[in-house]
């Protein structure tokens, strides 16, 4: 499905909205580049000059800033001459949520020159910003499933990155991040991209598939084994690896687990979006956590720990997994990308721009 039912447009300004998005893409590009050349010039200078002496903190170049501060504009215009549709509330739900994306891309590659020394992090940045950035422009006259993986699945792992790296030490890490101003802004603007997303999308912001997953009983079983799992593996981390990582680590793993619990029980019987999206997104952090304490367990060379991370976080995950994967092998004439539609049919037919089966062709709507 695309994202939103095609209308004729003036072709002069299809392609000035068209040039004004890749003056936009190239800004942001712009971005990075000018922050790891000054970087690079300032490390050079202040070497040539200090003779080893410690080296002050990189600041942002003039020229990245001045790009950054053009490029939403650029990006903005460039999107309400380019995407087809009527003007309408979901029409600006989406143009608010790709230009807020972009946005969150440029934050994290003015992040980059912020963890310069650490290459890995650097490296996280640097494709997660990519991601948004090039997203961002490329979803444009896309189709909707796309938009979700980039726009909600991939900023709720930021956002939830984000807070748990505050409680539990991130990977190569000895202590939690602190933190600061650039994060806390990143997660505000990624807050925003949730509320104009969920504009867009209304009802399909959380899809089907994941609503049924929790009906299913296959699903559901692998979701509170993993949650049993999850409990055994916080107790013994608690009793024989507790000088490893705090133990504010394992409590907010408790209640993790407590919140999933309740919210998973309460999604089966009432079924309603919001306790579905929250039960998932629990579930994600708690993935998340196990994959914190993995990489720290693989450093200190832990095999068994590592091994109950591992256990925990594949049984979560194969919960939300387990009833995709039986609906797609009953339909082998469905391609995987069908496996998130947003509630139309799963059997082959042809839809018109209002979402209505088109004569002749007979189709089973899901509820």
């Amino acid at each position: 499905m695309t994202l939103l039912d095609a209308r004729p447009l003036d072709k002069r300004k299809s392609r000035l909205g068209k040039l004004l998005l890749v003056i936009g893409l190239a800004l942001a590009f712009g971005v990075l580049l000018a922050d790891l050349t000054a970087a690079r010039a300032s490390a050079t200078s202040s070497g040539e000059h200090t003779h080893g002496a410690n080296l002050a903190a990189p600041v942002h170049s003039p020229v990245s800033v001045g790009f950054a501060l053009l490029g939403p504009a650029f990006m903005l215009a460039g999107l309400i001459l380019s995407v087809p549709g009527p003007r309408s509330i979901r029409w600006a739900g989406l143009m608010a949520g790709l230009s807020i994306l972009y946005v969150d891309g440029l934050l994290h590659w003015l992040a980059v020159l912020e963890h310069l020394g650490e290459p890995l992090y650097a490296t996280f940045f640097i494709i997660g910003g990519a991601v948004q950035v090039v997203g961002a422009v490329l979803l444009v006259r896309r189709h909707e499933r796309a938009l979700w993986w980039v726009g909600v699945a991939l900023t709720v792992f930021f956002l939830e990155l984000y807070i748990l790296v505050l409680i539990v030490p991130a990977p190569f890490s000895l202590e939690p991040e602190s933190l600061e101003s650039l994060g806390a802004l990143s997660k505000v603007i990624e807050s925003a991209i949730l509320v104009a997303l969920g504009v867009f999308f209304g009802p399909r912001m959380v899809p089907v598939r994941l609503k049924d997953a929790l009906v299913h009983r296959p699903s559901l079983a692998l979701l509170f084994l993993g949650v049993l799992a999850s409990l055994i593996t916080n107790d013994l981390e608690v009793y024989r690896y507790w000088w490893l990582l705090s133990m504010t680590v394992f409590v907010v793993l408790s209640f993790l687990l407590i919140a999933l619990v309740a919210y998973a029980c309460l999604a089966h019987y009432l079924r309603t979006g919001i306790l579905v999206g929250l039960t998932w997104s629990f579930a994600l952090m708690v993935v998340i956590v196990h994959g914190l304490y993995a990489v720290n367990y693989a450093r200190a060379g832990l095999v068994f720990p590592l091994l109950l991370c591992t256990v925990s976080g594949g049984l979560l995950s194969a919960s939300m997994l387990t009833y995709n994967a039986k609906s797609l092998l009953g339909k082998l004439g469905l391609s995987i990308g069908n496996v998130f539609r947003f509630g139309r049919s799963w059997l082959p037919c042809y839809w018109n721009q209002k979402g209505v089966p088109s004569a002749g062709h007979r189709s089973k709507r899901r509820i």
